[in-house]
């Protein structure tokens, strides 16, 4: 009878579900069906492409050809004058040598007569000359002459016959600021120079000789033979009066415009066409406003314009790319259209995977993907019923584990440190108390910031430097430490208090009883993508079987062993209340009899001698201070590891390695932000 009465209940429960589903598999219509929008995506695929590409083949280009040709050869005069006007600027920076002590002295006892002595500036002269033209290789000479014709360059000193110097025949008598700039010329040796003068004016503004720079024709050659007009085109300069001041071929250079271009192909200052032997020829002119030589231009317009039509097919080949680029987004658009529901579907199986449970996926459509939707929701639904209570369960756990952070304060570290304080009062050491107390607010500080568990490495670090500073103060002044890291490790971010119980333990066992002074190294840095403190001192270090045992009590930690997770808590509560009662009580007295002795407590006083056993009992070694790893000790290493894989993951976490005798280090990963 009750098995009867159970199959009737379970039909009674699953045959609604299974009807409704089947009622809203049957609700889609045929007009919203997946098939329907395939042949509506196909039509549009079809038919875009076809009125694009009708669209693209009655459109041309050949009426703009002209005028792209000028506008190009424009530019082309543009970018010479720019590239020349650039160099020119450099020379003029150059010409401020003459303003220099050397050269005002040089040409003041030329003018003297004071050969000798002039000499003597002359050879600094020739010294910043040579460097120059060392720097810049289109230089061909730097010229200081006087009024005597005595000159000096980066050859050495001669002299001028001033009457054949155009620079020095237009300047000379000159009491301003003026350049004077020659047209390209043939100098002695057989090479195309043009010169760049200025007058020297001395502080009473008297003119005392000319500084001259010649440059290189050279130097045209490389600007203009950067340009491309076509293979019968050139660029040519001129001077006001229609000479031809620059042109490729060196043999035309100070011959008449009229030389290479007719007269009615002059445009003056602008653009324009000429014909000749039946060819149309474009032809641009730009005066420049630095040496007032005017660029000319003169390019074949079927030359020019078969590059431009070059460029027309480039650009109908974009415009199909870009055609085919519009029916991909098109298609894309359509197929995201389709499937996007499906893509939702499984991304939300995917994070229900990973245990994120949406409320809802956001499918409305009515076909069959809306359908499967509408009862994978169902199924999350139920999920989530039965996995609230566990998630909440470990958000619990979490938020008890991120309260092991106040057991880092121990009372009887605030005991000690407080007495320490009260010690160097009584002893008068003000400086040192002042210094104490400075260091105990920034501990304090940090351990006590609001609730906040994640801080930048530099606040951990300087957290730490004021624990060691304090501790050390208490020890007698018997270890030193180091801290290093480098400046954008200090703006990454941790756990705070991640490498206190770390230090703790390093002062307190394996310092215990240690008969040589104390190091510990506190170092931060990136290690092959990933984030790697380490933690390293000079003490007894631990045994090997005890290294082994703390080793597989941390992997059974990193495999989320609970037991290992999770400390014993009264055992690790007792001995750190142990702790505290004999190290406060034996602190506070150690701290009186200092006071009472006159004995200066701090990191600059304080015997060096005896052992590191304050307010703790006898005994030292490694085997003894690894077996009390066992108590509040491997608490602290145990809450540290835990803390790391509850925020960063399994994959991170604590690792030790020691040498019986020499030391244990202490090696903390963490990711990068």
């Amino acid at each position: 009878m009750n098995s009867s009465s159970t199959a009737a209940h379970g039909t009674a429960v699953s045959a609604p579900v299974t009807d409704s589903t089947a009622a809203e598999r049957r609700t889609y219509s045929r007009l919203h069906s997946i098939k329907t929008k395939l042949i509506v995506s196909f039509l549009v695929l079809g038919l875009v492409p076809l009125a694009l590409f009708s669209f693209i083949v009655s459109a041309g280009y050949e009426q703009n050809l002209s005028r792209n040709a000028i506008a190009y050869t424009e530019e082309v005069i543009e970018q010479v004058d720019r590239a020349i006007s650039n160099y020119l600027a450099d020379v003029f920076r150059i010409l401020h040598l003459r303003e220099n002590y050397y050269v005002s002295q040089y040409v003041k006892l030329s003018d003297l007569d004071e050969r000798l002595t002039a000499t003597r500036f002359a050879y600094r002269i020739w010294e910043d000359f040579n460097f120059l033209l060392n720097t810049k290789s289109d230089l061909k000479d730097l010229v200081i002459i006087t009024h005597t014709g005595r000159a000096v360059s980066a050859i050495g000193e001669f002299f001028v016959d001033l009457r054949h110097d155009p620079g020095y025949q237009a300047l000379h008598d000159v009491t301003t600021v003026k350049t004077h700039i020659r047209p390209p010329f043939r100098s002695p040796f057989g090479d195309y120079l043009f010169s760049v003068s200025q007058p020297i004016i001395d502080s009473a503004q008297q003119n005392i000789g000319v500084m001259r720079v010649d440059i290189s024709v050279r130097l045209l050659d490389e600007i203009i033979s950067a340009i491309n007009l076509g293979p019968s085109g050139f660029l040519l300069l001129s001077d006001p009066e229609q000479r031809i001041v620059y042109h490729t071929d060196h043999s035309l250079i100070g011959q008449p415009l009229s030389a290479v271009l007719p007269a009615d192909a002059q445009t003056g200052n602008g653009s324009g066409i000429y014909r000749s032997d039946g060819e149309q020829f474009l032809v641009a002119a730009r005066r420049s406003p630095t040496t007032g030589w005017t660029y000319l231009s003169v390019s074949n317009k079927r030359e020019i314009v078969a590059g431009l039509r070059w460029i027309r097919t480039v650009s109908t080949v974009v415009l199909v790319a870009a055609c085919a680029a519009i029916v991909v987004i098109l298609s894309l658009y359509l197929s995201n259209l389709l499937t996007k529901p499906i893509r939702r579907l499984d991304e939300s199986m995917e994070r229900v995977s990973h245990n994120v449970f949406p409320e809802s996926i956001g499918i409305t459509s009515r076909d069959e993907i809306g359908a499967l939707a509408r009862t994978f929701e169902q199924m999350v639904g139920r999920i989530r019923e039965l996995m609230a209570e566990v998630v909440t369960d470990q958000q619990r756990i979490r938020q008890l584990e991120m309260q092991a952070l106040h057991e880092q304060i121990k009372p009887h570290f605030i005991y000690n440190t407080l007495d320490s304080i009260l010690s160097l009062l009584e002893t008068g050491d003000k400086e040192n108390a002042m210094e104490m107390i400075e260091h105990f607010g920034k501990f304090l500080r940090t351990s006590l910031s609001d609730g906040e568990q994640i801080i930048t490495i530099d606040q951990e670090l300087r957290h730490i430097d004021s624990y060691l500073f304090i501790q050390r103060f208490r020890y007698g002044n018997r270890f030193d430490y180091r801290i290093n890291a480098s400046e954008d490790v200090r703006r990454q971010q941790t756990v705070k208090l991640l490498l206190q119980p770390l230090v703790e333990n390093a002062l307190t066992h394996g310092f215990r009883d240690l008969d040589r002074r104390g190091f510990i190294e506190i170092s931060a840095a990136r290690n092959n993508g990933a984030l790697l403190f380490t933690v390293s001192d000079n003490g007894h270090g631990i045994a090997p079987q005890r290294i082994q045992q703390i080793e597989a009590a941390l992997a059974e930690q990193r495999r989320g062993d609970p037991s290992a997770v999770a400390p014993v808590a009264g055992g690790a509560a007792g001995n750190r209340s142990a702790a505290g009662n004999r190290s406060a009580a034996g602190n506070r007295s150690a701290a009186s009899n200092r006071s009472a002795a006159g004995e200066r407590v701090g990191s600059g006083g304080g015997a060096d001698s005896g052992s590191f056993s304050e307010g703790r009992g006898g005994g030292g070694g490694a085997d003894e201070s690894v077996e009390h790893l066992g108590g509040g000790t491997c608490f602290g290493i145990r809450s540290t590891q835990n803390r790391i894989q509850l925020n960063y993951g399994r994959q991170f976490g604590l690792t030790f390695e020691t040498v019986v005798g020499s030391g244990t280090r202490a090696l903390v990963t963490l990711p990068l932000q």
